[in-house]
């Protein structure tokens, strides 16, 4: 007996059952979270009689992912099983269905075992677990219909630009900046370079003559920063004698040896020193901020102008070198916009009646291992068809953050037309093709699986329709489906008992 439920898979073995005669049953179980044996927690046996009885054993684990209970059944008849699991992945009651227990044991010679279904192929825990096998129930969901046309990815329009130079010159390096490469991104108005322009004869004379005022002005600044320091330096000398004068005159005019105007008269050179000191300082202070406002000068330049990008991007082509001479509207690189792209399918001309129904895609890059999904109607319709390919150019808007995809790349796509529910599907992982055939692994019981053979119907994404072959709540094996069809040639069908 074996149930998946919604957090475990559990499968119950047990003897022969005669009332009142004690019976040691087997659980296994499997984590649906990890696929892995269920070895921690608390599993407990649940049985219950149609006449009102219930007998709960409590498992201990022996090995790995086997609990073992003993348990002894006062009634016979049919009796409902279920299995109580706590455990990491959380609690869970799985019912597993009715056991039959015999009155006595010549009632029980007379019982006939359940035969193994035909082709039976045996596949113990031990192995599923080891691989972590995957199991899914098979039911009824919803299924999105489309058709399948080849494409390609192009930039967005707009998404490319040149940059040219704005006038004549000589290239150079933008001030504080560098020289643009190859992958590099730029921002919409980033100054990528500077264009010096040529100068005439006549603006090269006019230039030096300013370079020589220039000069000039430095020379006469050199000369008045010279004379402030002088000054400067006498008013300082002559304020430290001054000082020395008013101390003296004042220590004789309070022993009467001078006078009151030999005092005033030293302190009157002091205050004359001190206007002498403050008039260099305003001297030297104004030599300064004129040298200043005038240290920037760059001599003799050329005018130059900043050549910035048109639009964000990546730098995808650099045409010209620095110190290069160009013209005006020379080409000096090339930026391509790549956050998102287009995703361009080439419907051919008999889709073309189903393409007002597309309101959504999946484009499959060829080269890349990945799917994009567009849950949006087509940005671009072409208004014609194509006359060498016979298509229509049907175009999507995809991000493309980190810039895996590149203009020119070759997609498929799956162009959504609508949505039909209860649809069984399973996934194409599940299926193994035998001479042209698909075929399943059906879960019979929880080590006992059945070759079955399927017919498909339409593809969405990584799932195909089942138009035959299986029921909803069949349990199917999803992965390790090559390990199943090896044991199946292996075993030619033959059920091998569990050995514990």
């Amino acid at each position: 007996m074996a149930r998946l439920g919604q957090r475990y898979l559990v499968h119950l073995i047990h003897p022969g059952l005669v009332r009142g005669t004690p019976a040691e049953l087997l659980v296994h179980g499997t984590r649906l979270d990890t696929w892995d044996a269920l070895n921690l927690g608390e599993v407990d046996v649940v049985l219950r009689h149609s006449g009102g009885a219930v007998v709960r054993g409590a498992t201990l684990e022996k090995t790995l992912g086997h609990w073992y209970v003993t348990i002894t059944l006062p009634d016979a008849g049919a009796w409902n099983a279920s299995v109580d699991v706590r455990s990491g992945n959380g609690q869970e009651t799985v019912e597993l269905g009715e056991l039959f227990v015999a009155a006595d044991a010549a009632a029980l010679a007379r019982i006939s075992s359940p035969a193994a279904p035909a082709g039976a192929i045996a596949y113990l825990f031990e192995s599923q677990w080891p691989l972590g096998m995957q199991f899914e129930r098979v039911g009824p969901g919803s299924f999105r219909e489309h058709f399948e046309a080849p494409g390609r990815i192009d930039g967005q329009p707009g998404a490319r630009a040149h940059v040219a130079a704005p006038v004549a010159g000589l290239l150079a390096v933008s001030h504080g900046g560098s020289w643009p490469r190859l992958g590099d991104r730029v921002e919409a108005g980033q100054v990528l370079a500077r264009v010096e322009t040529y100068l005439s004869a006549s603006d090269l004379v006019g230039l030096q003559a300013l370079e020589y005022q220039q000069h000039q002005l430095r020379h006469e600044l050199d000369l008045q920063q010279l004379e402030a320091e002088r000054n400067l330096s006498t008013a300082r000398v002559r304020i430290q004698t001054a000082t020395r004068e008013v101390e003296r005159a004042t220590r004789l005019l309070a022993g009467t040896l001078g006078t009151q105007a030999e005092l005033d008269a030293v302190r009157a050179d002091l205050d004359l020193a001190r206007a002498d000191e403050s008039a260099a300082l305003a001297s030297l202070a104004s030599v300064n901020r004129l040298r200043n406002e005038h240290a920037e000068d760059p001599g003799v330049v050329a005018p130059a102008f900043d050549v910035r990008a048109p639009i964000a991007g990546i730098v995808a082509e650099v045409t010209v070198v620095r110190g290069e001479s160009v013209e005006a509207g020379d080409r000096i690189a090339t930026i391509v916009y790549l956050a998102s792209m287009w995703a361009v399918a080439e419907v051919p001309e008999h889709e073309l009646g189903r393409l007002a129904r597309v309101d959504a895609a999946r484009v499959r890059p060829r080269g890349l291992p990945v799917q994009i999904e567009v849950s949006a109607p087509p940005t671009h319709v072409a208004s014609s068809v194509d006359p060498t390919t016979r298509s229509v150019d049907v175009a999507f808007s995809v991000p493309n953050e980190n810039g895996a995809l590149r203009a020119g790349m070759l997609a498929t796509f799956e162009l959504i037309t609508g949505t039909r529910t209860d649809v069984l599907t399973i996934p194409e992982a599940a299926i193994v093709r035998e001479q042209g055939r698909a075929v399943v692994y059906v879960l019979h019981d929880g080590e006992t699986f059945v070759k079955r053979r399927v017919r498909l119907g339409a593809r969405d994404g990584d799932r195909f329709e089942v138009l035959e072959g299986l029921a909803a709540g069949e349990v199917i094996a999803v992965t390790d489906v090559e390990e199943l069809r090896l044991a199946a040639l292996a075993g030619s069908g033959q059920i091998v008992e569990h050995q514990h």
